[in-house]
């Protein structure tokens, strides 16, 4: 089975999912999931940010078209829980890019994926992201009647 497990960086709301080998439906389903225990009410003001580790995984176009589409019908079940979810994925061979770039597009889900070549690149993106949600979050976005 190539989905291996999903780790928590230490205390942080990053998640990082491995594979290795080819993916096949049930690894989706089972890798889509394993992150779904960690979720909780704290992760709305950070994020949930999941690292998919896929740098050993063979891509095929039909296997990445499976993927997209079981994917965006999975999040799509979701709904407004998905909004506080970020993906980032670890890999480097063309199917990864096509996977990556088609995550964007509204028929699989309009998420972005960016793309890194090592796992510590994603987690430091994904770091960044998170300090730029919890910076939002703190600002004080009220407006004073006496403003006008």
């Amino acid at each position: 089975m190539p989905y291996i497990k999903t780790e928590r960086v230490g205390t942080e709301p990053i998640f990082i999912v491995f594979f290795e080998g080819k993916i096949d439906e049930q690894d989706i389903y089972t890798s889509f999931f394993s992150t779904a225990v960690y979720w909780s009410e704290d992760l709305i003001r950070s994020g949930a940010h999941v690292v998919t580790e896929a740098s050993t995984v063979p891509g095929d176009f039909f296997g990445v078209l499976n993927t997209l589409r079981l994917t965006s019908s999975l999040e799509a079940s979701l709904g407004d829980i998905m909004q506080h979810v970020f993906y980032y994925a670890v890999a480097g061979d063309t199917m990864s890019q096509l996977f990556a770039n088609s995550r964007a597009l509204p028929q699989f889900s309009g998420r972005p994926m960016p793309l890194y070549r090592t796992l510590e690149d994603a987690i430091a993106a994904a770091r960044q992201n998170i300090a730029s949600r919890l910076q939002a979050a703190s600002a004080d976005t009220t407006v004073s009647a006496d403003a006008f």
